[in-house]
């Protein structure tokens, strides 16, 4: 195998380089509420779901149970 890599030069070693881990920072300052805030919003809908279903469970019984089903 050859070594295909070549050197920095100064100006990506001392700019494009600093640039991309601010850039990398920026991203992740951007990334972990958003992440929060998708994980808020999926345990509210998963309660939410349940709330709804403890509901319905609560109607069928009130009916006596009987249910039907379109086919």
């Amino acid at each position: 195998m050859s070594d295909t890599r070549s050197a920095l030069s100064a100006t990506e070693r001392f700019v494009r380089v600093p640039i991309g881990f601010l850039w990398l920072i920026v991203l992740l300052v951007a990334a972990v509420p958003i992440m929060i805030v998708m994980t808020l919003v999926y345990y509210a809908a998963q309660a939410a779901q349940a709330l709804g279903n403890a509901t319905r469970r609560g109607r069928r019984t009130e009916r006596g149970g009987a249910e039907e089903h379109d086919a």
